[in-house]
């Protein structure tokens, strides 16, 4: 939907002469129109989102038996008892998003750091971890997060996107990338 700079600040949190900024730098994908800003290439503007450097942020990585996706609920649970925010990301809420494949690793932003241990799981290094702890540097990450299921937040479904790609799961990032693109265009 079109929408006026206005309109795009305030959903963005952020002023207006901001969003005249970005939209100026994404002129090659974006259109003013009489109803306002509308993207014009949504496969290039995903294109330059896949582009753009991982926001800054802390990470731990963490080992636990179970597969990924029933360790990110039961972290989400956890999480929500203990009153912190969290949002979903990479593999696992990608497949609650656009379902493809057994996810390999859970991503959880967090809105601080914590020690998972009392759940059983062990830190380990990030090439062995099944679940990555992140407290994120960019505070749009958790402000963004949406119910996808009764009891899970996920992070925004482009960060989703974006973290999945980089995870390296391309067939996943592929399939949310197509049901994005088609739920776009509904």
């Amino acid at each position: 939907d079109a929408s006026t700079q206005g309109a795009l600040a305030g959903r963005a949190g952020v002023s207006q002469a901001r969003v005249s900024q970005i939209l100026h730098a994404l002129e090659s994908w974006v259109q003013r129109t009489e109803l306002g800003w509308m993207a014009t290439d949504t496969a290039g503007l995903a294109q330059w989102l896949a582009e753009q450097p991982i926001p800054g942020r802390t990470a731990t990585t963490w080992l636990g038996l179970d597969d990924p996706a029933p360790t990110a609920a039961s972290v989400a649970q956890w999480l929500t008892v203990q009153g912190v925010s969290y949002a979903l990301s990479g593999d696992v809420a990608a497949d609650l998003l656009a379902p493809w494949a057994r996810p390999t690793q859970a991503l959880v932003y967090v809105d601080q750091a914590l020690d998972l241990t009392p759940l059983g799981l062990t830190p380990a290094p990030p090439d062995a971890a099944t679940l990555e702890l992140i407290v994120p540097d960019d505070p749009y990450v958790l402000r963004d997060a949406r119910l996808v299921r009764a009891d899970l937040f996920a992070a925004h479904p482009w960060r989703v996107w974006a973290d999945t790609l980089a995870g390296g799961n391309l067939d996943a990032a592929e399939a949310l990338r197509t049901h994005l693109l088609g739920a776009r265009t509904e």
